[in-house]
């Protein structure tokens, strides 16, 4: 249980998405060369994109949960200029896709890793 508790976090009420990926193509529009990160949060992906500097228009972020991949849109992650949301910004859109509006003070994530592999 140890070993799953440090792959899907401990937060894991049935609600949120088990991890997720950040698929980047690193050449412009072609998908034939891409590189994955994955993290248990998505405010954790998304800051670790926006310090690596990574184009938004390159990168497709994926949540994963209960074996299916599902694409999120970029409207959760991305301002109306294109660029990556603050950590503080994501709050809102993603505990909202999830039917729970984001509270100031509390973070469905908390107890879960901000590491990205």
């Amino acid at each position: 249980m140890e070993l799953l508790t440090k792959i899907f976090g401990v937060n894991d009420n049935g609600t949120y998405p088990y991890t997720y990926q950040a698929v980047v193509n690193i050449l412009d529009e072609d998908d034939s060369i891409q590189v994955s990160y994955f993290a248990d949060t998505i405010c954790g992906l998304i800051t670790f994109l926006k310090k690596r500097g990574e184009d938004p228009g390159r990168t497709k972020v994926f949540e994963i949960y209960r074996g299916q991949e599902t694409l999120i849109p970029s409207r959760c992650y991305l301002g109306k200029d294109g660029l990556w949301y603050s950590r503080q910004e994501l709050c809102y859109p993603m505990s909202s896709r999830y039917g729970e509006p984001g509270r100031e003070g509390s973070c469905p994530f908390q107890g879960r890793s901000h590491s990205v592999v």
